[in-house]
């Protein structure tokens, strides 16, 4: 039997302990939100916008795929995020991920969309979830479960979060 868990947000708790190697070299690594500094200096320094249009081809051989991924997700707003908890199939891994591509498609019975990108490494093995919706006492939580942490390191232990078991 699977156990599933539900993310319910505690006050983060001081700690001594430093995370593991794994976990601080995922974050280290993680770029798909850039520091761009003094952001009121870059912008004032920005051409004024024209009323020009600029067509994008999302399939052209050189536009990074990361492009995409950013003018989607700063165009459709307000976007709702879905808080994804896993098991692994053999319950050693736990996973605590926000989901940009996520959608409530009906209300009866209960339906969620939620897109996974092709990333490379495994899929989800046990067609299993919780979903929960964020609000805004998670943000933070929710940021620092955004790192791309290596398979087998659990987001949950940086999250600030309580795992709860899920009922179905």
């Amino acid at each position: 039997m699977t156990t599933l868990v539900r993310c319910v947000r505690q006050p983060p708790q001081q700690t001594t302990a430093a995370p593991d190697d794994a976990t601080a070299r995922a974050k280290a690594n993680y770029k798909i939100v850039q520091d761009h500094g003094n952001f009121k200096e870059i912008e004032s320094k920005r051409p004024r916008a024209s009323k020009k249009h600029h067509e994008i081809d999302p399939y052209a051989a050189d536009r990074p795929m990361i492009n995409n991924y950013r003018l989607l997700v700063s165009g459709i707003a307000p976007r709702p995020i879905g808080f994804i908890s896993t098991v692994s199939a053999d319950g050693q891994t736990e996973n605590l991920a926000p989901f940009s591509y996520f959608q409530a498609m009906d209300h009866d019975p209960p339906m969620f969309m939620v897109g996974f990108s092709s990333r490379p490494g495994p899929v989800k093995d046990t067609g299993e979830c919780v979903i929960n919706t964020v609000s805004e006492n998670m943000i933070e939580a929710v940021n620092v479960t955004s790192i791309d942490a290596p398979y087998g390191v659990s987001e949950w232990k940086v999250s600030g979060c309580t795992r709860r078991r899920a009922r179905r």
